[in-house]
């Protein structure tokens, strides 16, 4: 059996695949133009983490293959997920946090991803609220250093930080409670919860060129 591309879907994620391909370009710069190797290594993880994400969820919505194909493509997709969380988390650890326990947090924020990326493979079907947990507690786990964050950061940098975790956190209620459905067979909460993973990288992105460079 032949699956049916998402159009919706995945035509949002592939420009956002594109989008964050070209975003690279200003962020290595900027981390080599007032930044340190820190500031290099951590936002070429972060970026290199937007691409990965919105291409593997690009290929997966818009493929016209067959079932056990496309269910390797959602495990890729669920995959990256993980891959941007820690990937995020990344710049901010090692600029942010360093000697602050940003080392500390990084290394177990990226040990659950792995767990969780192994987690999606061998089991695919998985309850929805089980793996949207999953995502959530990851994402969350900032409050873990949120003095040492706040202590760290400029205002601007914590306001663009917390809206991004807070649309990550809106679309994924959407995906889990199923809802809204706006036009049936064409947006409804899978798509929205596509525009809101889009505005949350948007954020974090922003968060990161604009003020994580100068901070360290």
């Amino acid at each position: 059996m032949i699956s049916r591309p998402d159009w919706a879907s995945g035509i949002s994620h592939a420009a956002g695949a594109v989008l964050a391909v070209v975003a690279l370009i200003p962020l290595i710069s900027v981390a080599l133009a007032h930044g340190t190797a820190r500031h290099l290594a951590s936002f070429l993880v972060f970026g290199i983490s937007l691409v990965l994400l919105y291409s593997a969820s690009a290929v997966y919505h818009l493929a016209a293959v067959r079932t056990k194909v496309k269910q390797w493509l959602r495990r890729i997709d669920h995959m990256m997920v993980f891959v941007l969380i820690a990937g995020t988390y990344t710049p901010f650890c090692l600029v942010a946090l360093q000697r602050r326990g940003g080392e500390w947090l990084l290394g177990a924020v990226w040990t659950l991803a792995i767990l969780g990326m192994v987690f999606r493979v061998v089991w695919l079907s998985a309850p929805r609220w089980l793996y949207l947990g999953f995502y959530l507690l990851l994402g969350w786990m900032v409050v873990i250093v949120a003095v040492p964050l706040v202590q760290a950061l400029p205002a601007g940098a914590l306001i663009f930080l917390a809206l991004g975790g807070l649309a990550y956190t809106v679309g994924a209620v959407f995906y889990g409670l199923r809802w809204p459905r706006l036009l049936p067979g064409v947006f409804g909460f899978h798509e929205l919860w596509h525009f809101f993973v889009l505005a949350g990288s948007a954020l974090h992105y922003w968060a990161v060129f604009r003020f994580l460079a100068f901070v360290g």
